[in-house]
């Protein structure tokens, strides 16, 4: 996944980062299109939950600008998420990461987190929009499950080592 670790980070791989942000938010993405015909709007609510990270908080983008386009919902879409995504794989092929403000440690890993947690945003916007006032509801929320075991934890159970 890694090729070698330097002082700011991981050396990424572009196969590795593409294979990240495909599973964590384009996987997501697909599924929840998929299935968002299948639906059905209730008085209790249809549920459309997205699994995030910490690491999706916008915090763990270096550049400010970044931070407030994605947070400003006025202006935030699918178009935009998926622009940003090309852009950052395309530094990461040319391994040109630092500067632009992209995370410098697990970039892959938070910005497949970060666009998921936008496009949640995005797609909460877009379900209320389409919904009639008599139809009934669909929440869409993001949440995060806590530490986990994983690889990107290195299986293990403490969550101490766990780097900002």
């Amino acid at each position: 996944m890694f090729k070698q670790e330097t002082s700011e980070g991981f050396i990424i791989e572009y196969k590795s980062a593409k294979a990240c942000i495909d599973a964590n938010y384009y996987g997501a993405k697909h599924v929840t299109e998929a299935l968002i015909p299948l639906l059905r709007p209730s008085s209790q609510g249809a549920r459309i939950i997205n699994v995030g990270s910490d690491y999706g908080q916008l915090s763990h983008l270096q550049s400010t600008k970044l931070q407030q386009e994605l947070a400003n919902l006025d202006n935030l879409s699918e178009a935009f998420i998926d622009k940003l995504l090309d852009t950052y794989l395309s530094d990461v092929k040319c391994q040109s990461l630092e500067g632009k403000g992209w995370p410098l440690k697990f970039p892959s890993y938070k910005m497949s987190k970060v666009a998921l947690h936008a496009y949640t945003r995005v797609l909460a916007r877009e379900v209320e929009k389409k919904l009639s006032p008599t139809s009934g509801r669909v929440f869409v929320n993001c949440v995060h499950p806590g530490y986990v075991r994983t690889d990107l934890t290195s299986l293990t159970d403490n969550q101490a080592w766990i780097p900002s």
